[in-house]
C-alpha cells in the first residue's frame, strides 16, 4: 500500500527488539512500529498504541504431517516438532495459552524472530509452525503447505504504535488503512495512550 500512494517514497524496514525499535520511534527515527504486542514502554515515552486488528492463528505442516495431525486433532500435536516464534511475542503467548488449553506438549525444534524464516522451516518439514489466520491463504500459497486447523482461542492483536496521537506520513497512514480495511475489516479500530513509567 504504501507504494501506491501518488508519492515516490524510499521504504525502510528495521526488526529489532521492541525496547530499541521504541528508543528510535521516541527519537523520530522511525515514523511507526508494527507489534503484536502492547508494549508498556521505557520510563517517559509516551505512546499511542492504533489497533489494527485482531487474529487467531492457524498451524501448517507439509502435505502428509498436515493430514495425519488433522485426523486426531489436536491430540496428535503431543510431542509433535513445533518451529515457535521467540517467547516475547504476542503470538507465542497466545499458542502457549491454548498448548495449555489442550494440554498440549511440543517437542519445540527451533524459535525464530523472523516469521519468514519460521514459515521457511517449516515449507523444509522441520515442524509445525503457526501464522495469524488473516494470512492463510498467502501463508499456503507462497509456502506450499498445508492447513492443518485454525484455532480462534487467544487471539492476537496487532498494534501501529507511533509517539503521535495522529499519523501523517501518506506512507503509513496507507498502510494502516490497508491493515484495517483489507486484513483486519472486523476489528474496530482503537486509540490507545500509554504512558511509560520508570
Amino acid at each position: 500500500p504504501a507504494f501506491e500512494i501518488p508519492e515516490k517514497i524510499h521504504l525502510i524496514c528495521h526488526e529489532d527488539r521492541p525496547d530499541d525499535l521504541l528508543m528510535s520511534l521516541s527519537a523520530h527515527k522511525l515514523d511507526v512500529m508494527l507489534t503484536d504486542s502492547q508494549l508498556t514502554g521505557a520510563p517517559h515515552i509516551r505512546t499511542f498504541h492504533h489497533l489494527l486488528g485482531a487474529s487467531g492463528f492457524s498451524l501448517y505442516a507439509l502435505h502428509e504431517e498436515a493430514a495425519r495431525y488433522r485426523e486426531d486433532f489436536p491430540k496428535l500435536l503431543n510431542g509433535a516438532p513445533f518451529l515457535l516464534p521467540l517467547e516475547n511475542s504476542g503470538l507465542r503467548r497466545s499458542i502457549e495459552q491454548w498448548f495449555e488449553d489442550e494440554g498440549i506438549h511440543p517437542r519445540v525444534v527451533a524459535e525464530f524472530q523472523d516469521t519468514a524464516l519460521a514459515k521457511a522451516f517449516g515449507q523444509a518439514g522441520l515442524g509445525v509452525f503457526a501464522a495469524p489466520s488473516v494470512v492463510d491463504r498467502d501463508v499456503r500459497r507462497e509456502f506450499g503447505v498445508e492447513l492443518i486447523a485454525h484455532v480462534d482461542a487467544h487471539p492476537t492483536r496487532y498494534f501501529a504504535i507511533s509517539v503521535e496521537r495522529r499519523f501523517k506520513h501518506p506512507a503509513v497512514l496507507a498502510i494502516l488503512r490497508a491493515a484495517r480495511e483489507k486484513i483486519f475489516q472486523e476489528t474496530e479500530p482503537e486509540d490507545v495512550a500509554i504512558v511509560a513509567t520508570p
